[in-house]
């Protein structure tokens, strides 16, 4: 999750864009922000953020619900930037 924020940041700000909204500069706003507009959860994108600054609270296990969530709102990012 962590090796692959920076592209999901950037895919974020598009979709922002793409709803006429103006997106932060901030990381953590950015997450936010797509969240809100997307109807996805902000959690795994949230806890690759805070492992980027080395405050994860722990680090992913296998099989970890985490990154079940993170496959999810990636195709529902998906399916929403789709239908735009």
């Amino acid at each position: 999750l962590e090796n692959s924020l920076s592209t999901f940041l950037v895919l974020f700000r598009a979709t922002l864009r793409l709803k006429n909204m103006t997106p932060p500069t901030d990381g953590a706003a950015v997450v936010r922000e797509t969240a809100r507009a997307a109807g996805i959860v902000a959690a795994p994108f949230e806890w690759a953020l805070a492992s980027r600054l080395g405050r994860a609270p722990a680090t992913l296990k296998a099989f970890d619900p985490l990154a079940a969530q993170f496959v999810d709102a990636v195709e529902r990012l998906a399916t929403f930037v789709n239908g735009l």
